[in-house]
């Protein structure tokens, strides 16, 4: 919904705020790629992560308290 939203409106930045109900945590992966995913997914969340992916504007991710 955000994803097409900003493919209608071509905002100039587009600005959504982190939240997440499971706190950051240390992880030990097996291979490389789950674990990028992984501090991905902890970075950023899973819609933040999806729109980081494939938004075609300038994207500021804020922490929400």
């Amino acid at each position: 919904m955000i994803l097409a939203a900003s493919k209608r409106r071509e905002p100039d930045l587009l600005v959504i705020a982190r939240h997440s109900n499971k706190p950051d945590g240390g992880i030990i992966a097996q291979s490389l790629t789950y674990f990028v995913d992984e501090i991905d997914y902890m970075t950023f969340g899973s819609v933040s992560a999806f729109l980081s992916r494939r938004v075609e504007c300038p994207l500021l991710i804020y922490p929400a308290p």
